[in-house]
This record gives structure tokens, C-alpha cells and sequence, in this order.
């Protein structure tokens, strides 16, 4: 199996994931990273976003040897309709899956602030990437009327 057949191969295991139930979740991740870990070690960068695809594949590099792991925040997972259980497994394996990473990206300075109010991630982890375009008239086809 080739490099990039494995990191599409991470891909659909996460796809697989989706339709599971906690349990066979964890269940199948691990199955599916023992036979992936002799491709994923040669894997330079494992990119990861959603909370629990994030902290999934997260744990997964890190376990196959991927020495570098981003994770993008777009909002962080927990949040106050859930019940309390939920919200302390969620932040710790959060936390975990910080320490894990090598960068975590938030995409607004609140996400950031988040993170470090609730530790879970190290500061030095945590960088903001703000919006890259700021301005539409820069871009000359979403000028146009229409697309609004």
C-alpha cells in the first residue's frame, strides 16, 4: 500500500465511524489503525477537524507514529446542553488529544480563548488563523450580484 492510499484509506475509516455506536466506534478505530499503522507511520501530517472524528483520528496518529498532528477548531464540541458526564468525558478526551497534538488551529480568537480558559490544550499549541479573505470585491466572480 502506497502513502497516499493510506492517508485515504484514514479517510473512509473515519466514514465508517460515523455509523456506529460509541462502543463499536473506539472498537473499529482500533481495528482499523493496527492494520493501518505500518502505512500510517510513513505519513508526514495527519489533519484532523470535528470534535469527535478530531479526537478519534487524533489518537489514531499518534498511536500509527504520525509526527505531525494538526487539529482544526471550528467551535469546540462541548457544550451546555450536555449532561454533565458527557461534557467531563468530552473535555478530558479533548485534553488528551491536545496534549497530542503538535498545533491546534482555531479559526477565531474566541475558539482560542476557549481552549485555554478550559486547558484543553497547552497554550503554546493553540494558533489562530483568521479568515484569509476579508474582502470580496478582491475576488472578481463573487462580485457579482447574482451570487447574493
Amino acid at each position: 500500500m502506497r502513502k497516499l492510499e493510506a492517508l485515504a484509506t484514514t479517510h473512509f475509516v473515519y466514514r465508517e465511524l460515523q455509523n456506529r455506536g460509541q462502543a463499536g466506534e473506539q472498537s473499529l478505530a482500533v481495528k482499523k489503525v493496527r492494520a493501518l499503522k505500518p502505512h500510517l507511520s510513513a505519513a508526514v501530517i495527519e489533519h484532523c477537524h470535528s470534535s469527535k472524528a478530531g479526537i478519534i483520528g487524533r489518537l489514531a496518529a499518534y498511536l500509527a507514529g504520525v509526527r505531525k498532528i494538526i487539529f482544526t477548531v471550528h467551535g469546540w464540541g462541548i457544550t451546555p446542553e450536555q449532561g454533565r458526564l458527557e461534557r467531563f468525558f468530552y473535555t478530558w478526551a479533548e485534553r488528551l488529544a491536545g496534549v497530542l497534538s503538535t498545533d491546534v488551529v482555531c479559526v477565531s480568537e474566541a475558539d482560542r480563548e476557549r481552549g485555554l480558559k478550559e486547558r484543553l490544550a497547552p497554550a503554546a499549541k493553540l494558533k489562530v488563523i483568521g479568515q484569509l479573505v476579508t474582502q470580496f470585491e478582491h475576488i472578481p466572480f463573487l462580485k457579482s450580484e447574482k451570487m447574493f
